[in-house]
């Protein structure tokens, strides 16, 4: 399947995994429909965490340090970045994996495959976990 290619696209790389991973996409909300006039949740990262938290319910919590999010996230899961100041989401990342507890991401805007997350700076951000 080709999805649109965006400039910055790590919301949309992430809605392309949890498409990929079953989740049907709704019309009128998470949706892509084949050009760059996809629903702004499936490509801007605060309104894709917003609706799969707070509309749909696949909350894993929101974590004020990365120590505590490394702690609780788990493979499979999304983690988006949360400004403290301004309390906007501006980024989405996969977490690949876990072991020894540490967790490895992947993601686009950036891109990174199954790197480990204790190397990437995150800007203070708060994080929140999506989990389905």
């Amino acid at each position: 399947m080709a999805y649109f290619a965006y400039e910055y696209d790590c919301t949309n790389f992430a809605s392309q995994i949890v498409h990929w991973a079953g989740m049907t996409p709704i019309r009128t909300q998470w949706q892509w429909n084949g050009t760059e006039q996809a629903r702004r949740c499936w490509n801007v990262a605060h309104d894709f965490i917003e609706y799969w938290t707070l509309e749909r319910g696949y909350n894993g919590g929101a974590y004020l340090t990365k120590a505590d999010a490394k702690r609780h996230a788990l493979p499979g899961d999304l983690i988006g970045y949360m400004d403290k100041k301004d309390y906007k989401i501006w980024h989405v990342t996969f977490v690949q994996s876990k072991s020894n507890g540490k967790i490895y991401v992947s993601q686009h805007t950036g891109d990174r495959y199954n790197e480990d997350w204790d190397g990437i700076d995150i800007n203070n951000s708060t994080c929140i976990i999506v989990r389905f």
